[in-house]
């Protein structure tokens, strides 16, 4: 059986990991503009209000920004500015703006400045108040701006919290679009593989037939046998294309298991009358179920289909209610499977030990999930049991 590797997706991350370094270099440059325009906003605001205070228009309640006045020297020369810093005064505002004084010289006269000092951050604009005074006009932007600078981190913890989370939504998408592939590789691959022996053996009675080597009604038998067996693996392909395509969309309705039962058991006694094999029916009572009856029916046969072909003499078939579930057992006489085989029983186009392969199995267990189910598949004694709860 060929088996093909799956994709490999280290080329397809490669546009992911642009992608999400676009995004955090957006976000952090996003972040720094905001601040600084902010930041921009806040000591425009303050030196208004500075002019404001000075003209005599200042509202202390529809500005928020507070104004203090500190009377100081007018001669930078006056002993008071050489023992600034260091001094206590009556707020960090104020000490900012002394400290900024004493080291760049009082501001020119109605001429507003920006000044800094550690956390500190002040707007001040000097007037002459006579006698060889002036006075101070402090506006304090400080907690503004750490307020602001505050706002900034956050937005950058969530931005990155939105890119790590982005990067992972779209590796994990790219590897679902990968396994996918894969997947689609892999099941028309194996197809391919398993169309051969049916076709083989098909074209082989029918060359035999053109050469008088086997009468008509053998070849007939053979090739009408073999086409069947295609027909049922063109379906199971497309079913399973269609699940893992997301196309298969149950649609429930009430109906009663044990009818649903008896129909596969009537389109599957023909052939297990075939192989020698009895099927034993036991369901006394009625089994209501909001289902879809098509994927049921497809679950019912293809579990039924794979006990006939591995029973020696008979198959088993029991349902009943356990509260809110009907639970569905298939058990068969065959020989005890392998314990890989049991594991790997809805695995597609798995090769059992017998030889045998088939995707049937898989159908049963995509269809099953669909329905809302669960399907297991153990030994019992000397029964092979496929259990299905619905």
């Amino acid at each position: 059986m060929r088996v093909v590797a799956p994709a490999k997706g280290g080329a397809s991350l490669r546009p992911v990991a642009l992608v999400v370094a676009a995004a955090a270099l957006g976000c952090v440059a996003f972040v720094c503009l905001f601040a600084a325009t902010q930041e921009e906003v806040l000591w425009r605001r303050a030196e208004e209000v500075v002019a404001q205070y000075a003209a005599g228009e200042w509202d202390p309640e529809e500005t928020g920004v507070p104004v203090e006045v500190q009377a100081v020297p007018a001669d930078p020369g006056n002993p008071f500015w050489q023992a600034t810093e260091g001094s206590s005064f009556p707020s960090a505002a104020v000490s900012v703006a002394l400290r900024h004084c004493a080291a760049q010289g009082l501001p020119a006269e109605s001429q507003v400045a920006r000044a800094r000092l550690g956390d500190g951050a002040v707007v001040l604009l000097c007037r002459d108040a006579g006698d060889g005074t002036a006075e101070l006009l402090v506006a304090d932007v400080g907690a503004a701006l750490r307020a602001l600078r505050d706002t900034a981190g956050q937005l950058l913890a969530v931005s990155a919290v939105f890119v790590a989370t982005l990067g992972a939504l779209a590796w994990w998408a790219l590897r679902k679009v990968a396994e996918a592939q894969a997947r689609a590789a892999d099941l028309f691959a194996n197809a391919a593989h398993e169309l051969r022996t049916p076709l083989s053996i098909a074209g082989g009675h029918v060359a035999a037939l053109r050469e008088g080597l086997c009468g008509q009604e053998e070849a007939l038998a053979v090739v009408d046998g073999e086409l069947g067996r295609i027909r049922a693996l063109v379906d199971d392909i497309l079913a399973l294309s269609k699940a893992d395509a997301g196309a298969v969309l149950p649609e429930p309705r009430p109906l009663d298991v044990r009818e649903e039962l008896y129909d596969a058991l009537g389109l599957l006694a023909p052939e297990a009358a075939a192989l020698g094999v009895a099927l034993v029916p036991s369901m006394p009572e009625r089994l209501p179920l909001d289902a879809d009856p098509r994927l049921l029916f497809s679950v019912l046969t293809n579990v039924l289909r794979n006990a006939v072909r591995h029973a020696r003499t008979a198959v088993e078939v029991s349902a009943r209610v356990e509260g809110a579930r009907v639970v569905v057992s298939v058990r068969d006489d065959g020989e005890e499977p392998a314990e890989e085989d049991l594991r790997r029983a809805f695995d597609r186009f798995h090769a059992g030990s017998d030889g045998s392969t088939g995707i049937g199995m898989a159908v049963v267990k995509e269809y099953t999930e669909l329905l809302g189910g669960d399907v297991r598949i153990r030994r019992d004694g000397d029964r092979t049991e496929c259990r299905i709860v619905l």
